[in-house]
């Protein structure tokens, strides 16, 4: 990642929530970019009290303001927002980076809370052209700067050197990685590839137990099947043996029910394998630039047919090298650093 460093950003402090996330490496590779544009960037925890020279404030996931999970909750998040109202009146700039619309497997239920957050943005930094009407039919925002950029890839942040892509003549894996939850769809993977019934077919799902009584229907769904590999943890995978389980399949299958975009389809991407997904949020944007043969879009649900399909396009896949430089993360921090200094 090479962005020019500026010195007049050596005094702008930036409070960054999260910092770091242990199974997220874009979080890492956004906080880079900013601190390679000659930001100070600091780790905010969203206390009352901001870090102190914060002129702005970055957040990833303000799920709090969106689905508290109590009564107690949604008031330590509306005096949140007084004091936030309070640091925004002094000069403080607050940014939110538009991951989702709304938080994944929860309905929103404080829709004031919301409406505060809202109304205590200077900006909002969109991940894909398809974000900022979801956005705005969901939040009518009044910000002043929207900022559209990209996602991404992750060739430079892995861990481990990528396995080429391997056709094989006596079947076909099919892989998922990543949280284990109910918006990802993932029984629609196990009962489709069952009706499916391709000879020589496997799927191989590895992750973290994010939803308990989710993750025992997954395996519930799945015993008894040897086509099925389950690697569900109790704790998250790590870097390598995520890059390792993507590696050991031919594709990703991402079945999601909602999604506005997907670091799991460009991590896969990034390790040149091909995807399977919806036609959902940012995914069609991808499929754009990376083309068919990388990502395959369906329409509606899951089926055993488009199974079946993407597997005859996987026996014809001669592997090679997916092209991301549309995603490269020189570029794109150049906007964001830009785009701060605007806000600034």
């Amino acid at each position: 990642m090479t962005t020019a460093t500026t010195g007049g950003r050596s005094g702008v402090r930036i409070a960054l929530a999260p910092l770091e996330v242990r199974a997220n490496t874009f979080v890492r590779a956004f906080t880079e970019s900013l601190r390679v544009g000659g930001f100070d960037v600091v780790s905010y925890g969203y206390e009352p009290e901001l870090p102190p020279g914060t002129r702005v404030v970055i957040l990833h996931w303000p799920n709090r303001f969106f689905a508290p999970a109590s009564t107690g909750a949604a008031e330590a998040a509306e005096q949140l927002l007084a004091a936030w109202r309070s640091a925004r009146a002094a000069g403080t700039r607050f940014l939110w980076v538009a991951h989702n619309v709304h938080p994944h497997d929860s309905a929103p239920e404080h829709h004031a809370l919301a409406r505060g957050f809202i109304e205590c943005l200077d900006g909002i930094i969109h991940l894909s052209h398809e974000s900022p009407a979801a956005i705005h039919a969901a939040h009518r925002p009044s910000v002043a700067r929207e900022l559209i950029t990209r996602h991404g890839h992750y060739r430079e942040l892995c861990a481990t050197p990528i396995r080429p892509w391997t056709a094989r003549e006596d079947g076909i894996r099919l892989g998922y990685v990543g949280r284990v939850r109910p918006y990802k769809n993932l029984e629609s993977l196990l009962v489709s590839s069952a009706e499916a019934a391709v000879p020589g077919l496997e799927v191989s799902l590895a992750g973290f137990r994010h939803d308990e009584p989710y993750a025992a229907r997954i395996e519930a769904l799945a015993a008894g099947r040897a086509d099925i590999r389950l690697d569900l943890r109790s704790s998250f995978l790590s870097e390598s043996e995520l890059e390792a389980a993507i590696d050991d399949c031919h594709a990703l299958v991402l079945p999601y029910r909602c999604i506005l975009n997907s670091g799991t389809a460009l991590l896969a991407l990034s390790r040149d394998r091909p995807v399977l997904a919806p036609r959902l949020g940012g995914l069609e944007e991808l499929q754009d630039r990376v083309g068919g043969r990388w990502l395959r879009l369906y329409d509606g649900d899951l089926t055993a047919a488009t199974l079946r399909s993407f597997v005859d396009l996987l026996r014809r896949h001669d592997g090679g090298r997916c092209d991301l430089s549309a995603y490269d993360w020189g570029p794109i921090a150049a906007e964001l650093c830009s785009f701060i200094d605007e806000v600034v």
